[in-house]
């Protein structure tokens, strides 16, 4: 895979270029290496941890690196499946070891509990940052009947140090047309103290013309 990014003028901005092993099994099960090399030139002042606490890279500078990723993926007909991936390599001027996954659980006909996890240990040199950055986002998916539906997702961010909660009532009142009531709050997560939350209706309707 090569993938190649210009602004006007025709100065390359970003490079990436991936090269990958799949196997695929018979229980569908399946296996996947790869190689990875990113090329990228600031655009603008940036720094991916925090650039109000650390070292920016500047306009106009550039970085490359490359790093390899590993990825599993168990039986996708059992009830209970997951998968699980790392990546090491460079990032940046420095280095990102990152390890991740999720884990899901099918009750069928009612729904479905998973769990995704992604976690980064960030080395950048100097005063340029160094991090170990951790979200986890739960997710349960409730079906009530064929009409009416129940997702509700949380995610906690140590970067942002936030926790969003979203949960969405669907009610398909007609093919292709649907009744959404959607609630979204954020907290702080030492104390669950609310930040905001907004509750939106939203309706769609099929027109056959």
């Amino acid at each position: 895979n090569l993938n190649f990014n210009t602004i006007p003028g025709g100065t390359v901005t970003d490079k990436a270029v991936s090269l990958g092993y799949t196997v695929n099994f018979l229980n569908t099960s399946s296996f996947v290496f790869s190689y990875g090399y990113t090329f990228q030139r600031m655009t603008q002042k940036f720094n991916p941890i925090d650039d109000g606490k650390y070292i920016t890279f500047k306009e106009g500078e550039e970085y490359d690196w490359n790093n390899y990723l590993i990825t599993y993926q168990s039986d996708q007909r059992k009830l209970f499946k997951y998968s699980v991936g790392s990546s090491l390599g460079g990032f940046y001027n420095g280095t990102n070891s990152n390890i991740n996954g999720e884990i899901n659980y099918r009750y069928q006909p009612y729904g479905s509990l998973s769990l995704r996890f992604d976690y980064n240990d960030i080395r950048l040199p100097g005063n340029y940052g160094r991090e170990k950055l951790f979200l986890v986002s739960p997710r349960l998916d409730l079906t009530f009947t064929d009409k009416i539906f129940l997702t509700t997702f949380v995610q906690y961010n140590k970067l942002t140090e936030n926790v969003n909660l979203n949960a969405r009532f669907q009610w398909r009142y007609k093919p292709a047309s649907d009744f959404f009531v959607v609630y979204t709050e954020n907290y702080l997560p030492e104390s669950f103290k609310s930040k905001n939350r907004a509750l939106v209706f939203k309706l769609t309707y099929w027109l056959n013309l």
